[in-house]
């Protein structure tokens, strides 16, 4: 009886332990290349917009960079379609449904006065020398303030951001694995699709002390346009200990089709990522892009002058720390990435640009990001 009993848990216990086995293999998704499992919280087939995995970004800042659009969470610019995400660009004049002014003399149409507009501002708020209510358009949503990325007035010659678009970033971060992102690129000029990592926490300073990863980012306008069209992308890492002081250019890659645009085709944005080396790959890991060596300090590696800003903090810092993942379109912009003439917008700025619109708006036929999947593995 005690050799039955013992034969019987024997088996219970063999079939747990198989039970585990075939539980585990099956919750593990391994990487194509054999380096990790999927996450689950960073993974996305965008069946649906998964609210608990992505966060929208409001604001009218211009990230720093002059653009030409503003972000907001509306289903017009962000949605999930036959099982995609598209990220597409809209026209502010649509939005507000009346023109856009460049001074205080139009009439006002809801919580639009004299183009003023605000993504935070309570209900208490009035317009400028008016006893107008002056509700905000997001309450307590705006995330960005910098260069009045959440209250704004136009004036005569400088109009509110033209574009509407829309810029999400992941709820979950982290610290080395393998990153891809099945995406078709948009056509249009002035479109400037973007994959990419910003810092959890910025543990080092602000921007660029704590580090930025460029997976992917171009421009929709043709192969013809001088700076680069939309038959190529770049890879960066932006790092260094001031915003003047930015030293990308020593971690900095483009990747040129010389047969075909990124916007004909779906291809796989990806990278690698560990405590010694970071690299960037389109379609698979062997078409690498940029190569970045983290086992040296970068400081160390490029002879720049002073000390190491990051001394004592690993030798792989900034980039030794959880990330998160960011997927938008921007429009434009005055910091130099598109290189303007006068046929385009010269120097003017939004106005300018949308005073040229006729310049553009025609090329804008595909003007969509697509994200198929979002894939981390680690």
């Amino acid at each position: 009886m005690f050799h039955k009993r013992y034969k019987i848990k024997e088996a219970e216990m063999i079939l747990y332990l198989f039970l585990i086995i075939v539980g585990t293999s099956a919750a593990c998704i391994v990487s194509p290349y054999g380096d990790g499992c999927l996450v689950p919280e960073l993974s996305d087939e965008f069946d649906t917009f998964n609210i608990s995995k992505w966060t929208h970004e409001v604001t009218m800042s211009g990230s720093g960079n002059g653009e030409f659009e503003m972000y907001v969470p509306d289903a017009a610019n962000s949605f999930v379609q036959d099982g995609c995400l598209h990220i597409h660009p809209t026209y502010t004049i649509d939005w507000f449904q009346q023109s856009i002014c460049t001074n205080d003399s139009d009439a006002p149409v809801d919580w639009i006065y004299g183009c003023e507009l605000s993504f935070d501002a309570q209900a208490n708020k009035t317009i400028y020398d008016t006893n107008t209510p002056y509700p905000g358009v997001y309450p307590g949503q705006c995330t960005d303030r910098r260069d009045y990325g959440c209250e704004r007035r136009a004036t005569a010659g400088n109009i509110l951001n033209p574009v509407v678009s829309a810029r999400i970033h992941s709820n979950f971060s982290f610290l080395y694995g393998r990153l891809e992102v099945r995406a078709k690129l948009p056509v249009g000029n002035w479109l400037w699709p973007a994959i990419w990592l910003m810092p959890k926490d910025s543990v080092y300073g602000d921007w660029p002390r704590s580090g930025e990863i460029d997976v992917m980012e171009s421009r929709g306008n043709p192969i013809s346009y001088p700076p680069g069209g939309n038959n190529q992308f770049t890879s960066s890492l932006n790092w260094g200990p001031k915003w003047d002081k930015d030293e990308w250019k020593y971690t900095h890659e483009v990747y040129l089709d010389k047969t075909n645009t990124l916007t004909d085709q779906w291809h796989i944005y990806g990278m690698k990522w560990t405590p010694t080396s970071l690299y960037t790959y389109i379609d698979n890991d062997t078409n690498h892009v940029l190569t970045v060596n983290m086992s040296v300090p970068l400081w160390e590696q490029f002879h720049l002058d002073g000390p190491n800003p990051w001394a004592g903090d690993g030798v792989n810092a900034p980039f030794n720390q959880p990330f998160y993942i960011i997927l938008n379109t921007a429009i434009g912009g005055t910091n130099g990435y598109f290189p303007t003439t006068t046929n385009d917008w010269g120097n003017g700025g939004a106005s300018r640009f949308w005073a040229n619109r006729h310049r553009w708006q025609s090329t804008w036929t595909q003007p969509d990001l697509l994200i198929d999947f979002v894939h981390v593995y680690q």
